[in-house]
C-alpha cells in the first residue's frame, strides 16, 4: 500500500486531498487555533478576508528554545471560481478552522517524534491558495460557483507569512537557539520559497534549517506532451501576483516556472532537507496524467494502485522518477543538505505517525534521516532503488 493514500476531489482547477492514515499512536491532544490579531491592518488575511492563524504547542525541557514551524499544505487555486470555492473551506478561511491534532514531525510523543517531541511545534494554517506567496493589492470580486453569492477574494499569502513570523518572534521565537522551517506539499514548496527569509529572522549563531516534504513539483510535460504544469502555475502566479521569486530564476525564466523549486534550489543558501517520493502520487494523478488526458479512465487502476499498472504505464512512471532525480542533481554536492527520495507511492510523509517505523532506505527511517541531519549537520543523501524494490513501502 502507498504510505499515504489520496483520493482527489477536483473542482475546476481546485484540488483537495483527502488522506487516509493509520490510527494515531498514543493520545494526541488537539492544539487550539491562535489567530494573528491585527494582521488585517496590514492586509494579511485569508482568501475570504478572515484573520490568519496557527497552532502552537509550547516546548519543554531541552526543547524549550528550539522551534519547528510547519507550513500546512493543500494545493492551490488558479482562477477566481476555484478560489471562491476554496474561501468556503478551512483552506481559504479561518472561520472554518478547528483545533489541530499534531502528528508525525509535530507529535509530542517521544516514540513517534524522538528528535522534536519537546520543541516548540507550530503549524501555520494555509488559507491563501498560493503557497504563502501572493501579494495582490486589491481584492477581487467573484461569484461563488453554484450560488448567487458574491465573494471578495484576497491574495495575500506573502503578507500572511510575514505577519505569522512576526507574531511568533514576539512570542519567544526570537530567543530560539535552533529553528527548523518545514512544510508539506504546497507548504513544502512554501518552505523552499521562504527558506532564506526564515534564516534572516535569526542571529547568525542560531542553527537554522529548512525541510520540504513533497514540495518538489516537476516542470515536465504530461503524458500527451502538453505543458500542463507550466500553464497551471503561470495562472496561479499571475492571479495571486506572486513576485517574491528568486531573481536568479526570474531573470532567465517565466515566473510560472520560477514558482517550481527545481528551478531555484541552487539559490537557497540555507541548509535544507528534501523529503520526496520519486513517484509522487499527487503529481502523477493531477499533473503527469491529468483528467483531461485520460477521459476514458484507462489510467484509473494504475493511479489507484501501482500493482495494477501495465508495463507501459510503469515505464512512464519510471521516466517520472528519472526526472525527479535529475531535478535534485544540482544539490547532490551540497554537503549540508539532506535528501530522502523514496520509491514508495505516496505524497507527503512527515505528517504521519508511522514516519518513524515503516519506510526505510538503507535501513534508515525518515525520522532518523531527518533527525541526524538536524542535530549533526551532515547532509546524507538517501536515493531509493526503482519500484518495486523496497519492501518497507506501505
Amino acid at each position: 500500500m502507498p504510505c499515504l493514500l489520496a483520493r482527489l476531489f477536483v473542482v475546476s482547477l481546485y484540488f483537495l486531498i483527502v488522506t487516509f492514515s493509520c490510527p494515531a499512536q498514543g493520545a494526541p491532544i488537539g492544539i487550539e487555533l491562535t489567530l494573528v490579531h491585527g494582521a488585517d491592518a496590514r492586509g494579511a488575511v485569508c482568501l475570504d478576508g478572515s484573520l490568519p492563524g496557527y497552532h502552537h504547542d509550547v516546548g519543554s525541557g531541552s526543547g524549550s528554545n528550539s522551534w519547528i514551524v510547519h507550513l500546512q499544505g493543500g494545493a492551490w487555486c488558479s482562477d477566481a471560481n476555484s478560489c471562491a470555492l476554496r474561501a468556503q473551506t478551512s483552506l481559504g478561511s479561518s472561520r472554518f478552522m478547528n483545533a489541530s491534532i499534531f502528528q508525525g514531525i509535530l507529535s509530542n510523543s517521544p516514540s513517534v517524534n524522538p528528535y522534536f517531541y519537546n520543541w516548540n511545534r507550530v503549524k501555520v494554517r494555509y488559507c491563501d491558495g498560493g503557497s504563502f506567496s501572493g501579494d495582490a493589492e486589491l481584492p477581487m470580486l467573484a461569484r461563488i460557483p453554484g450560488t448567487s453569492q458574491l465573494q471578495l477574494l484576497y491574495y495575500r499569502g506573502n503578507r500572511i507569512w510575514k505577519a505569522v513570523m512576526e507574531d511568533l518572534l514576539a512570542r519567544g521565537m526570537n530567543r530560539g537557539s535552533q529553528a527548523l522551517l518545514s512544510g508539506e506539499s504546497a507548504g513544502g514548496l512554501a518552505s523552499l520559497i521562504h527558506c532564506n527569509a526564515f534564516r534572516g529572522l535569526f542571529l547568525e549563531d542560531v542553527d537554522v534549517k529548512c525541510l520540504s516534504d513533497a514540495g518538489i513539483f516537476l516542470d515536465i510535460p504530461d503524458i500527451n506532451g502538453n505543458q500542463f504544469v507550466q500553464s497551471y502555475f503561470r495562472k496561479v502566479v499571475t492571479l495571486q501576483n506572486i513576485g517574491n521569486l528568486p531573481k536568479g530564476c526570474t531573470s532567465e525564466r517565466d515566473p510560472g516556472q520560477c514558482f517550481l523549486a527545481q528551478h531555484f534550489l541552487e539559490e537557497i543558501y540555507t541548509p535544507t532537507f528534501i523529503l520526496q517520493s520519486a513517484y509522487d502520487t499527487y503529481q502523477v494523478q493531477n499533473f503527469l496524467v491529468p483528467r483531461m488526458d485520460d477521459t476514458s479512465g484507462n489510467w484509473a487502476p494504475c493511479k489507484a494502485k501501482p500493482k495494477m499498472c501495465s508495463t507501459e504505464e510503469i515505464d512512464v512512471l519510471q521516466g517520472f522518477r528519472k526526472e525527479m532525480i535529475l531535478a535534485l542533481n544540482p544539490i547532490q554536492t551540497f554537503s549540508n543538505w539532506g535528501v530522502y527520495l523514496t520509491s514508495c507511492f505516496c505524497h507527503t510523509q512527515s505528517q504521519e505517525n508511522y514516519w518513524n517505523s515503516v519506510t526505510q532506505i538503507a535501513r534508515t527511517s525518515v525520522v532518523d534521516a531527518v533527525g541526524h541531519w538536524v542535530y549533526k549537520g551532515v547532509g546524507a543523501k538517501y536515493v531509493d532503488c526503482p519500484y518495486p524494490c523496497n519492501p518497507t513501502c506501505r
